[in-house]
C-alpha cells in the first residue's frame, strides 16, 4: 500500500476522511500522465482489442464501397460506444497501478468486459445529460461535466446502476467541481490537439488531403486514425479514475485495497 499512495495525494486515506478535501489539479494531471506512461503497452493493447469491431466495420463498409459521410458518422457512434469499454478496463488497470501492481492486458480487458453494461449505461446517460445541457446553452453543459465526469469510474467500482452512478458522481464532486472542470477541460484540450496533429499526420501520410472537400474520410485513413488515437483515448480514460480515487481517499478515507476488493 505504501507505493499506492506515494504518488502525491498528500493524504494517506485517514479513517473517516475529510469532507472538506480539495483536489490538487496539478497532482491529478501529473499522476494521470505517470500512470498512463507506466501502463502504455497493456492499455493500448486493450484499446486495440476494444476497437476491433470498429476496424471491422470500417473494413466492411470499404468492401461494400459504402463509406460515405453518413456511414462515417455511424463509425464514430460505434467508436464512442467501444471507448466506454476502454474506460471501464482502464479503471481497473489504474487501481492496480495505485496498489503498486501491474495489471496484465488480459486481466484489464476481462474486467472491462465484465463491467461493460454498467459503464455503457452510465456513459450513455452522461452523454444525454451533456447534450441536453449544451442544448440549453453552454453553461448547463459545463455544469454537467463538473458534476458527472467521474460517473463511469463510479459505475465500474461501485456498480450502483446508471442513474445512481451520476448521482454518486454529483455527491463526490461537491466542493471540487471547479477543479474537476479544470481537469476535464485540460484533458479535453489534450485530446483535441492530439486528434488534430495525428489526423493531419495520417492524412498527409495516406494522401487523404488530396480528396475533394466534404467527402468521407478514406477507409485506410479512418482506420489508421482510429489506431493511432488509442493511446490518447486511454490517457483521457485515466484522469477521471485518478479524480475518483483521490475523492474517495480524501473525502471518505477508503484505501486502494478496499476499492480493489470489488473485483475479487
Amino acid at each position: 500500500m505504501g507505493g499506492a499512495l506515494s504518488l502525491g495525494l498528500g493524504r494517506e486515506g485517514t479513517a473517516g476522511g475529510d469532507p472538506g478535501f480539495r483536489l490538487e489539479v496539478g497532482s491529478v494531471l501529473r499522476r494521470s500522465f505517470q500512470v498512463w506512461a507506466a501502463n502504455l503497452v497493456p492499455f493500448s493493447l486493450v484499446g486495440l482489442v476494444a476497437y476491433l469491431p470498429v476496424l471491422f466495420l470500417i473494413w466492411l463498409l470499404a468492401g461494400m464501397d459504402a463509406m460515405t459521410a453518413s456511414t462515417e458518422r455511424l463509425v464514430d457512434i460505434v467508436s464512442n460506444l467501444f471507448t466506454l469499454l476502454i474506460t471501464g478496463a482502464v479503471t481497473y488497470g489504474v487501481f492496480r497501478h495505485l496498489h503498486g501492481e501491474r495489471a496484465e492486458a488480459r486481466e484489464v480487458l476481462r474486467v472491462g468486459l465484465s463491467r461493460f453494461g454498467a459503464v455503457w449505461a452510465a456513459g450513455i446517460l452522461f452523454g444525454i445529460a451533456l447534450l441536453v445541457g449544451f442544448c440549453l446553452f453552454v453553461i448547463p453543459g459545463l455544469v454537467v461535466i463538473a458534476r458527472y465526469w467521474i460517473a463511469v469510474p463510479v459505475a465500474v467500482i461501485e456498480s450502483p446502476g446508471a442513474s445512481a452512478s451520476l448521482q454518486r458522481s454529483q455527491e463526490l464532486t461537491e466542493g471540487n467541481r471547479w477543479r474537476v472542470f479544470a481537469i476535464a477541460i485540460l484533458m479535453g484540450l489534450v485530446t483535441i490537439l492530439s486528434m488534430i496533429v495525428l489526423g493531419v499526420a495520417v492524412g498527409m501520410l495516406t494522401g487523404a488531403w488530396s480528396d475533394e472537400a466534404g467527402a468521407a474520410t478514406p477507409p485506410l485513413t479512418q482506420a489508421l486514425i482510429t489506431i493511432v488515437m488509442i493511446p490518447i483515448q486511454c490517457l483521457t480514460s485515466v484522469a477521471p479514475v485518478i479524480v475518483y480515487h483521490d475523492l474517495r481517499v480524501g473525502k471518505e478515507g477508503v484505501d486502494v485495497e478496499e476499492l480493489l476488493r470489488v473485483f475479487e
